[in-house]
């Protein structure tokens, strides 16, 4: 057993969560049984996650012991590897707005691992002793060892999975090869009246007659990403070039609109696009540079060129705070890959 959580203990870091590193690993060991599970060797779900929205992935059949002690069939998520299954679990006490701000809120805000571990008994998991059993599991392979070298994992932004609420659903429209090109969008509202995107979906819907939403990536005033659609899903992004293209929105309405916290997510969801889709730097593009029929996202062509160009590179600083990023001058301007913009306060 300890060789087995050495080996998996860099892939519970890789992916941040709230929850702790050393919780998670003992999940791991309790729901699969290390590995061993009948689920766990079918599916690679080695945390119990059923196939409950907003997954709309691949899924299994398997009897699972439910509050009333009876034995039910259902429908469990399946994964392709142990990797893909942390890497949702490590995600899933925040992929809803309800997992986030109630069933695991408690979790979330808990101090130590021992306090984790007992907010998500009759919660996660409706064995009453559900907490005893991951505290000891802690504290017997002493893993919170490997919490003290999470401090070096890549900072990601926090990450609203909205796809079960989305205008219009999922649906299989593309298959992921179509796509060729990220295009990034402003929505052409100021920043400072912190619309969020079920406004923008209302507008949509009752003014447009839009039966799905524009974006399938959407950042807030404060820098938080919302996933509405998968890849596969076509939205109404750039009139007549849909079939081919992902979309990035940021809540503003100019270049001199963003906040750092929102041109940092951006980065961080592009690259991560660019990588997931093998999409080239030089396929970023603005909206109008797909379809010339608006000013968004408000750069011009040589300001899209220097994103472009910084995106061809490394990221200078994978692991830095938001916070820490970009620079910002007493001036109020924002440098950020080498671009001068002014700043407009949130709440002016």
């Amino acid at each position: 057993m300890p060789q087995l959580l050495e080996k998996v203990a860099p892939l519970f870091q890789k992916y941040p969560s709230p929850i702790s590193v050393a919780t998670r690993m003992a999940q791991f060991v309790v729901e699969s049984g290390a590995g061993q599970s009948p689920l766990y060797q079918k599916s690679f779900n080695g945390f119990g996650i059923k196939a409950s929205p907003p997954w709309q992935g691949p899924k299994v059949q398997h009897s699972s012991l439910e509050d009333d002690g009876k034995a039910q069939p259902s429908y469990f998520r399946k994964y392709d590897s142990l990797e893909a299954s942390i890497k949702d679990h490590a995600s899933f006490f925040t992929s809803t707005p309800y997992r986030r701000d109630v069933a695991y809120k408690k979790a979330i805000e808990a101090g130590t691992y021992q306090e984790e571990a007992q907010a998500l008994t009759g919660i996660y998991a409706g064995d009453p002793n559900y907490g005893d059993k991951l505290i000891q599991v802690i504290e017997l392979y002493q893993l919170t060892q490997y919490d003290l070298a999470q401090a070096s994992a890549p900072w990601q932004p926090q990450i609203i999975d909205r796809r079960d609420q989305a205008l219009g659903g999922q649906a299989y429209d593309r298959p992921r090869s179509a796509i060729k090109t990220i295009v990034w969008h402003y929505t052409a509202v100021p920043r400072k009246y912190q619309r969020k995107i079920w406004d923008h979906e209302q507008y949509w819907k009752n003014q447009k007659g839009w039966d799905r939403g524009g974006y399938h990536y959407y950042i807030d005033s404060q820098g938080v990403l919302y996933h509405n659609y998968n890849l596969e899903r076509i939205t109404w992004g750039v009139a007549d070039h849909n079939g081919d293209t992902v979309h990035i929105s940021l809540e503003a309405n100019s270049k001199t609109d963003y906040s750092p916290e929102q041109i940092k997510t951006r980065d961080w969801i592009t690259r991560q696009l660019m990588a997931e889709l093998a999409i080239p730097a030089s396929q970023v593009k603005g909206h109008w540079e797909v379809n010339n029929n608006t000013a968004c996202p408000g750069y011009n062509q040589a300001e899209m060129d220097a994103f472009r160009k910084a995106l061809a590179l490394p990221p200078k600083n994978p692991n830095c705070k938001p916070a820490s990023s970009p620079t910002v001058q007493p001036d109020s301007y924002l440098i950020w890959q080498g671009i001068k913009y002014q700043l407009v306060p949130v709440n002016d």
